[in-house]
């Protein structure tokens, strides 16, 4: 969208790149990164809403419930994977000081991503109305195209370069956790060494999609896929609890 005539691996590798070598200097690393810039994407954010809200037609968004209450619960239902990372990154409690830093941390992220989320969904919808919401490849960008500032425009540079870096940190987190999981599949001291392969097959994979329309088509089959996954996630965990408790029993 801002670089039609740059090779997509360029972006790829560029992108991937910043991710690896976040992920590399390791997770308090990755903490310091997104502390120092998550208030100023945050500020950043909420202002885009200030700078366009001479489009903004909230009559757009009725009726609430939409094609009905039936259909909102069972597409909540299959998406509910969007918000599976907080679960995955409860395999970092052993490298959090305390309980309560944990808690706290996991309340007030999953907590901000669900309201800001659902806001920025009434905002594309009452700006690009349904369903021209819907079709829009990118609209946070699309957004940031439209803001001004009285008579002050183009400010998607600035909304671009701050979506890169969260990017870059949002995908160093997907790395360190990946070279976690495989490590403790492959029962692997270290799995720091496991970042760099895996930071190649991302780009790799990542180039197997020709456009954004088949990405988020594969993307939307995975979120449905891996929501029955997450559903079944705590059901399978009081299995093994319970065959791990009794296998110790009948060992005692």
């Amino acid at each position: 969208m801002f670089y039609p005539k740059t090779p997509i691996p360029y972006l790829y590798i560029m992108l991937i790149g910043a991710s690896f070598y976040i992920a590399k200097r390791g997770l308090e690393n990755i903490g310091r990164t997104a502390w120092l810039f998550t208030p100023i994407f945050l500020v950043l954010m909420f202002a885009l809403i200030v700078f366009i809200w001479e489009d903004i037609s909230f009559n757009r968004i009725f009726p609430i419930a939409g094609p009905g209450l039936g259909t909102i619960l069972k597409e909540s239902v299959v998406h509910s994977s969007i918000y599976g990372e907080s679960i995955l990154l409860v395999a970092l409690y052993p490298f959090i000081q305390t309980h309560k830093d944990m808690r706290m941390g996991a309340l007030f992220g999953w907590g901000f991503s669900v309201i800001s989320l659902a806001l920025f969904m009434i905002i594309y919808v009452a700006v690009f109305d349904y369903p021209a919401s819907q079709n829009i490849a990118y609209p946070f960008q699309q957004l940031s195209r439209m803001a001004t500032i009285g008579t002050i425009s183009h400010l998607e540079s600035i909304y671009l370069a701050i979506a890169t870096v969260a990017s870059a940190v949002h995908f160093s987190i997907y790395l360190y956790l990946s070279a976690f999981f495989l490590s403790k599949m492959l029962q692997l001291k270290e799995f720091e060494p496991l970042l760099l392969p895996l930071a190649g097959l991302t780009v790799l994979f990542g180039m197997i999609t020709p456009n954004i329309f088949v990405g988020n088509t594969l993307r939307e089959a995975l979120v449905q896929s891996s929501s029955i996954i997450l559903l079944l996630f705590p059901f399978i965990l009081w299995i093994v609890d319970r065959r791990k408790g009794r296998s110790k029993n009948e060992t005692a």
